[in-house]
């Protein structure tokens, strides 16, 4: 790490979804940021993965607080579900330069790979580069496509990728190829 991001000593990775709650607010101090944490129970079947939240994100204290979140609603009902039943984080808990995240991208990917193994997700889809480069060592849109198998501390779960909902109002040309990642979802969750 250089002098401008120096590597933080940052709290232990929760033991179970009851701990979240308190980690995160741990985390929050120890990087004095807002930290998001999860949304959810951890008995949702999917669990989303986004990069980060946005600065609004922050401020709001929700993950998809504005645009993105009513796209991501809409994309959610098209395969019948709703927001309130998908489990919901971010693969860096508050917003940053990526630049900054590299320097605990192994704490990110130890923090993610906990909460797989603590939730009840059967599927998981990560909206954007940060989850797949921590989870899969490539960006989304290389990924995206087909089902992944990954590994966390109590077994298996499969993972697709796909577009964040911000850059798919960007680009709405990518519309198409997110809404065959959204049947893919459904057909791994069996709603297909």
């Amino acid at each position: 790490a250089d002098a401008q991001t120096p590597t933080l000593e940052l709290p232990a990775l929760p033991q179970s979804v009851a701990e979240f709650a308190d980690f995160y607010a741990q985390l929050s101090q120890k990087t004095n940021r807002p930290c998001l944490a999860p949304l959810g129970t951890g008995q949702e079947s999917l669990c989303i993965i986004t990069d980060m939240p946005t600065q609004n994100d922050g401020k709001a204290g929700l993950m998809f607080s504005g645009e993105d979140g009513v796209l991501l609603s809409n994309m959610l009902r098209a395969i019948g579900l709703s927001r309130a039943e998908v489990f919901i984080t971010a693969a860096v808990p508050y917003f940053t330069a990526s630049s900054e995240y590299q320097v605990q991208a192994d704490y990110w990917a130890s923090l993610l790979r906990r909460q797989l193994s603590l939730i009840a997700a059967r599927h998981v889809l990560v909206m954007g580069d940060a989850g797949s480069r921590i989870l899969l060592g490539e960006t989304s849109a290389k990924m995206r496509g087909r089902l992944h198998d990954i590994n966390h501390d109590n077994g298996h779960i499969s993972l697709s990728t796909s577009f964040h909902p911000l850059g798919l109002l960007k680009r709405p040309q990518f519309k198409r190829m997110a809404w065959q990642d959204l049947q893919l979802v459904a057909k791994a969750l069996g709603t297909s």
